[in-house]
């Protein structure tokens, strides 16, 4: 039986005992005001336990946080590394350079990461593969993108050699390819269609440029690139350009 009802059933009887006694009995002066007082302040009591709708609002939260998208620009001084995370998936886009290896790893398990599903990088200059090395020592990769640059430096040749060794699978992106991530969100590609050769900074301008989209927000990735690159884009297909959060080429 409830308390509340419990208690009116005492109430009543308490009544019933104070008309039997007389009307001016000092029972139902002193207890009927205090079980009222308690019956008040039982209905109107928030239960202890959650009732079952609200239940399943909380459930419907849990699972709306799990379709979060989440993209950090990770503080690791000179140079891009950028993290996207959702669903337990993490895409770490570019490294830093060497000497802020340590740091760079800090911040990824900072933010949870325990493996990389895809490891990118843009271009092969040092401030954005420097730490690649540390990553790979340090997580499991799954998958190696790259922009397939003949860049002839030992941090490069170091970074190509130990995903060979570890046999991780690597492809090289072109504009107009589409790397997989899930139903939800859309990693393309735009640029190079091919290779560039004889602008001021080939390497630069070779960089991967990705435009990530997930339902109506969408922030484009533009590695090193250069006027030269911004120019093409511009002109083969700026509705692709349209996005709400760029990374600025080049640091700015």
């Amino acid at each position: 039986m409830k308390k509340t009802s419990f208690l009116a059933i005492l109430l009543a009887a308490l009544v019933l005992a104070a008309g039997v006694v007389t009307k001016d009995s000092e029972l139902v002066k002193s207890y009927v005001p205090v079980l009222l007082e308690q019956l008040q302040a039982m209905d109107t009591a928030v239960p202890k336990e959650m009732p079952p709708k609200a239940e399943a609002k909380t459930q419907d939260a849990v699972k709306t946080a799990d379709d979060i998208l989440a993209v950090t620009a990770l503080d690791i001084g000179q140079g891009d590394s950028i993290l996207v995370q959702m669903q337990g998936k993490n895409i770490l886009i570019d490294s830093g350079d060497r000497s802020e290896a340590a740091r760079l790893l800090t911040k990824l398990e900072e933010n949870h990461v325990e493996q990389i599903d895809m490891l990118i990088a843009t271009h092969p200059h040092a401030d954005h593969i420097g730490g690649m090395k540390a990553v790979l020592n340090r997580f499991p990769v799954k998958q190696v993108y790259d922009s397939g640059q003949n860049y002839k430096t030992k941090m490069y040749n170091d970074f190509r050699l130990q995903i060979e060794k570890e046999q991780i699978p690597f492809e090289v992106l072109r504009g107009g390819q589409e790397v997989p991530v899930n139903e939800m969100v859309k990693l393309k590609v735009l640029s190079p269609q091919a290779l560039y050769k004889g602008t001021p900074s080939d390497t630069n301008n070779n960089s991967l440029v990705l435009r990530l989209e997930y339902k109506d927000f969408a922030m484009l990735l533009t590695g090193d690139i250069q006027a030269e690159v911004e120019r093409d884009l511009l002109q083969t297909d700026s509705e692709a350009l349209q996005a709400q959060v760029l990374k600025v080429a080049h640091h700015g």
